[in-house]
């Protein structure tokens, strides 16, 4: 009997792990279903169209489509009406997708639509030229895209026109899908450094006789031997490059302004900068298809105004030490850029491609390091924007007042120079002192003394002082 008591009670134990085992059966099974729904449903749709964004640049209208993961596509170029549609395999619009505001040149509109399991972009034109198209992985802010440029129709003259203004060439470093670097703020490079070539751009174009061209005025890319061929192709007596940098740690801090190498960059910093600024070109995938034909022809050319290779250069280290001084007046420039012994600012030699052009003289200016707490904050309000660019503006408008080139109406007495102010504003620092401050700023400490009305020579921190400047 006992037996027969322990047989029934071990037939239930075994009953009841049965039918654990068949409850823990089902539900991996119900699990297994439901991830393969899921992954059905990733395979169904494994891209999603994120964003479209557009910009119109002198030689073309880019269409970027953002998307969650790279594209597998196949496109065409339509007529009657001008449309270019493409095909992305297994795709859809993402759920938070919202179609673009468009004022564009040659994009006039966008459709939707399904095609056989793909999604089929449909971008209306204005006319039907063929566009290249690409493919570009995350790199920035950027995830995976692609690119769509569109040619404008363009008749550019290899003759350049005789011009009496002292012309100066302003590039705001980067933009359209390089945003250079990205500041801790998350402010882009390519965002700072256009507002301050924009600012550079108003102030000197007041002054007549002098007139600004830009390499870009919005948000578009540039290929970087591009940009210093709009210097020789406007026969500019000044090319300006305006940069705000990071480094791999946020100590480095302050301006500093560079000519092209005669050698090679010698510190640790130049050469990071070098390697980081010259990526442009291959970031974007631009430069390998604009045809800049009219160019090659332009360097063949001789103008009166083409220096030296040395006489270009010896001019852009010079501008680029006043350049220094009159931004260390209103903010802080990098301690390699001051020899201290010698009392003088400093220009670093380094081979940034955007300074090619040597008959020219060229100089870049870093206004200071996005990777910086404190300077990505004042690199990114409008206030410091207008004082890095009115010490960058001043300094241009100085020099060539004092200087001015042959066979300008500056040179020939048709226009004057009116230059304010005739002062500026220095913020005492920790560790200054009148004589460093004289030093730095090429004034007398009794210049300081008597602008500021002193009785001695002490200062302090935070206090702000009038400085003249001299010519």
């Amino acid at each position: 009997m006992q037996a027969a008591i322990t047989y029934i009670a071990a037939l239930g134990r075994l009953i009841r792990v049965s039918s654990f085992l068949t409850y823990l059966e089902n539900r991996l099974a119900q699990a297994l279903r439901s991830l393969l729904v899921v992954a059905l449903s990733a395979s169904a749709f494994g891209t999603e169209l994120v964003g479209i964004r557009y910009s119109d640049s002198p030689l073309y209208t880019r269409v970027v489509f953002d998307l969650s993961a790279p594209p597998t596509f196949t496109s065409d170029l339509l007529s009657n009406p001008a449309r270019f549609f493409v095909d992305i395999r297994d795709a859809k619009l993402s759920q938070n997708f919202k179609t673009p505001f468009i004022e564009s040149i040659q994009f006039r509109g966008v459709r939707f639509g399904d095609r056989n399991g793909s999604l089929r972009v449909v971008l209306d034109l204005t006319d039907g030229k063929v566009p290249k198209i690409q493919t570009l992985g995350p790199n920035g802010p950027h995830g995976d895209r692609l690119v769509i440029d569109f040619p404008h129709e363009v008749v550019e003259s290899c003759v350049a026109e005789h011009d009496n203004n002292i012309v100066v060439v302003v590039d705001a470093g980067h933009g359209g899908e390089d945003p250079g670097a990205i500041a801790v703020n998350r402010a882009m490079e390519k965002h700072i450094t256009l507002s301050i070539s924009q600012k550079v751009q108003a102030r000197i174009n007041r002054q007549p006789g002098f007139r600004v061209v830009m390499t870009r005025d919005r948000d578009y890319e540039v290929p970087l031997h591009n940009r210093y061929r709009v210097a020789q192709n406007t026969k500019a007596r000044l090319f300006v490059s305006i940069h705000a940098d990071a480094f791999h740690n946020p100590r480095p801090r302050g301006a500093s302004a560079y000519v092209l190498s005669q050698g090679k960059a010698q510190s640790e910093l130049a050469k990071w900068l070098v390697q980081n600024e010259n990526r442009a070109d291959w970031v974007g995938g631009v430069s390998a298809w604009v045809d800049s034909s009219c160019y090659a022809e332009r360097e063949k050319l001789k103008f009166l105004n083409v220096k030296g290779r040395q006489e270009a250069l010896a001019e852009a280290v010079s501008v680029g030490k006043k350049m220094l001084h009159s931004i260390d007046s209103v903010a802080e420039i990098h301690p390699k850029s001051f020899d201290s012994r010698r009392g003088e600012y400093q220009v670093t030699d380094a081979g940034f491609v955007v300074l090619s052009a040597t008959a020219i003289p060229s100089i870049l200016v870093e206004t200071g390091f996005l990777s910086n707490p404190q300077e990505a904050r004042l690199l990114s309000t409008d206030a410091h924007q207008s004082t890095i660019a009115n010490a960058i503006s001043d300094t241009i408008l100085r020099h060539f007042c004092e200087n001015p080139p042959r066979y300008t109406d500056l040179a020939e007495g048709k226009v004057a120079c009116d230059l304010e102010p005739t002062t500026v504003v220095y913020k005492v620092r920790r560790g200054d002192s009148l004589s460093v401050i004289a030093s730095r700023q090429q004034v007398s400490v009794a210049a300081i003394r008597a602008a500021n009305a002193l009785t001695s020579d002490r200062i302090y921190p935070g206090q702000t002082l009038t400085i003249p400047v001299t010519n």
